[in-house]
C-alpha cells in the first residue's frame, strides 16, 4: 500500500499548472496514448471520483486497471486501446482534473539515490521540435509536481514500467475480463512491449479551427 496523496494537494496542483497541448498532439495523432499506460497517484483516484460525482468503486470499475508490482497495486487508466478521458479530436474531457502524469507529459522520472529525478522525455515530439514549450513544462510543470510529494516507493513502483511503448491489443488478450477493475502483473505488462513504436513525428497542422496552448490559468 502507498500512503495517499490528499485531495488539497490534487487541487493546489489544477490550481497551478494545466497542461491543454491538444493542437500539438493532433498533429502527432496522440501518439502516448496509443503507446503509453496512464498511473495514478496514491488518492487519485479517490479525487478524481469525487469531483467528477463518482463513487470510488464505480469509478474504478469503469475508469481504471490496476499493475501488480514489487512495491504495491498501481491504479493506470483502463488497459485498452485508446485512453477513456480522451474525445475524438485528442482533447482531454477532463481536463480540469486530468491525471497528473497525463497533465505533465512530456514531463518523466527516474529514481536514484532515493530522490526522484523529472526530465523531459525526447519521444515526444513537443520535446524535439517545440522547445519552448518545453521550457514550459520544465520551468512550470516539474516544480508543481514535485509540490504533490507523492511517495518515493511509488514512484519506484510506476518507473518499472513508465518508459515502456506497449501493444494494448497484446494487452487486452491478457485481461481476466472486458468489464470491470483488472489487474496484470508487472511481467504480462512486460510481455506486451511493442515490437515497434518509433518517437512520433508532428503532422502538418490541421485546417480545421484549432485551440491555442494554455498551459497556465
Amino acid at each position: 500500500m502507498f500512503e495517499s496523496v490528499s485531495p488539497d494537494s490534487f487541487r493546489a496542483f489544477h490550481r497551478e499548472f494545466q497542461g491543454d497541448t491538444w493542437d500539438i498532439c493532433e498533429r502527432c495523432g496522440g501518439m502516448c496514448e496509443i503507446n503509453k499506460i496512464g498511473s495514478l497517484m496514491p488518492g487519485e483516484a479517490e479525487y478524481l471520483a469525487e469531483s467528477l460525482g463518482h463513487s470510488v468503486e464505480e469509478f474504478r470499475e469503469q475508469y481504471l486497471d490496476g499493475i501488480i508490482t514489487p512495491y504495491g497495486v498501481v491504479d493506470v487508466l483502463k488497459l485498452k486501446p485508446g485512453c477513456p478521458f480522451l474525445s475524438a479530436d485528442y482533447r482531454c474531457t477532463i481536463k480540469d482534473v486530468k491525471v497528473v502524469l497525463c497533465d505533465v507529459y512530456p514531463v518523466v522520472f527516474e529514481v536514484e539515490d532515493e530522490k526522484v529525478h523529472f526530465f523531459l522525455d525526447e519521444w515526444c515530439p513537443i520535446v524535439r521540435h517545440v522547445p519552448e514549450l518545453s521550457a514550459i513544462f520544465e520551468q512550470k510543470a516539474i516544480p508543481a509536481l514535485r509540490r504533490i510529494d507523492a511517495p518515493l516507493n511509488w514512484y519506484r513502483a510506476v518507473e518499472m514500467y513508465d518508459e515502456l511503448c506497449v501493444d494494448y491489443n497484446k494487452i487486452v488478450q491478457k485481461r481476466n475480463s472486458e468489464a470491470g477493475y483488472a489487474t496484470l502483473t508487472l511481467d504480462q505488462i512486460l510481455d506486451c512491449v511493442a515490437d515497434n513504436a518509433p518517437p512520433p513525428e508532428l503532422r502538418e497542422p490541421s485546417t480545421k479551427p484549432g485551440l491555442p496552448i494554455i498551459l497556465n490559468r
